[in-house]
């Protein structure tokens, strides 16, 4: 058992204490990029889409108590099959907390579009009435979202990335109000990318810009003048073995946290060391880390930019026609599972092939390890 905290234990331990006896940290900007995760269906009033975004007066928002007692209420029954995930403990344990329960939510949206290979999903916390944290859900697992998040290197944007700036300029707008933007893995690129494209007013009216082992971008933002605007807002962390976070480009420093979970499970927020009102900090990476960023870094900067969107498609292609659609599926399989899957497919070309493999292996490894 790690002698360090959790996410969890934050709560427990800060919850007693309002914002305003115990001003906004990032340990808090974690909790609400996590939340950002739960399935709120119709507990959170939304959309079914960002462009039928509605506004809605502050004071008929939910609170994130009654958010929390009604999700709960949507585990218990004979006809609930659901399962609970960290995030749904996350919000029920905030949901009692004086530092979270008053918190007002609005804008909620889960867009999922298999035909146009998109994932979209944001929630909007309301701190106070003129103060928002607009959090941007990460990838789920879904090989949508992950065939998603491939196109990230070569298409720019990806209707996510549209989405969410659409979506920040929406909610962010009102007089004098202040927002905060961030969100976990993708939602971490989105949070970036839509600061840094919405409009000149709402740059202005963002304080912080948090990004959780976010994956970059397929050039460097810093070519572009409005993200000198925002550049030094952002507030980027990942864990000591990051995967996610080493792909692509990313234009801004990492913060170090060290994690006491095993392999590719340090990406999740949850397993992430902390002490008091801040996590738990390493000097650099780890070898593996480095090691995967090469790996995968070279063999995709080989393939030709006009390649790319068929390498990409044959890669999922793979996962479709063994009707594997959830990355769940895909990890109770066994390694040679796995190997004989990835070296049976037809549909794929030897270059991916390889490519396939070296990521499976160096993560197999990695595992072993622990």
């Amino acid at each position: 058992m790690s002698k360090y905290n959790s996410l969890l234990d934050y709560i427990r331990w800060r919850g007693d204490l309002s914002f305003k006896a115990f001003p906004f940290n990032d340990i808090d900007a974690m909790i609400l990029s996590q939340l950002s995760s739960v399935r709120y269906g119709h507990a959170v009033p939304g959309a079914a889409n960002v462009d039928e975004l509605q506004k809605r007066p502050y004071k008929l928002l939910p609170t994130l108590e009654q958010v929390a007692h009604l999700h709960q209420e949507s585990f218990s029954g004979e006809n609930s099959n659901s399962k609970m995930e960290e995030e749904d403990y996350i919000l029920f344990e905030a949901g009692k907390s004086n530092r979270f329960k008053d918190i007002r939510m609005d804008g909620y949206i889960c867009d999922m579009d298999s035909e146009n290979i998109k994932q979209f999903s944001a929630v909007t916390f309301f701190l106070k009435k003129r103060l928002v944290y607009i959090a941007f859900r990460g990838t789920d697992d879904t090989f949508i979202s992950w065939e998603e998040n491939f196109r990230m290197s070569y298409m720019f944007p990806i209707p996510a990335q549209a989405d969410a700036e659409k979506y920040l300029n929406f909610m962010a707008k009102g007089f004098l109000r202040k927002s905060i933007v961030g969100g976990h893995s993708k939602g971490g690129n989105m949070a970036v990318y839509a600061s840094t494209f919405c409009k000149n007013t709402i740059q202005k009216s963002i304080q912080r810009i948090f990004a959780f082992d976010a994956p970059g971008f397929p050039k460097d933002l810093n070519s572009i003048e409005s993200y000198g605007l925002i550049k030094d807002k952002i507030v980027g962390y990942m864990p000591v073995n990051s995967i996610i976070g080493t792909l692509m480009t990313v234009p801004y420093q990492n913060l170090i946290v060290n994690s006491d979970a095993s392999s590719v499970w340090q990406h999740y927020m949850f397993n992430w060391e902390i002490v008091g009102t801040s996590p738990v900090y390493v000097e650099d990476r780890s070898e593996f880390s480095y090691r995967f960023e090469k790996t995968v870094s070279e063999k995709i900067d080989a393939i030709p930019e006009e390649d790319k969107p068929q390498s990409v498609s044959e890669l999922f292609s793979v996962f479709r026609d063994n009707q594997i659609y959830k990355i769940s599926d895909f990890s109770n399989m066994s390694f040679k599972q796995v190997l004989g899957l990835i070296k049976g497919a037809r549909s794929i070309s030897s270059a991916n092939k390889n490519l396939l493999l070296s990521i499976v292996k160096l993560l197999w490894e990695d595992s072993r390890k622990k």
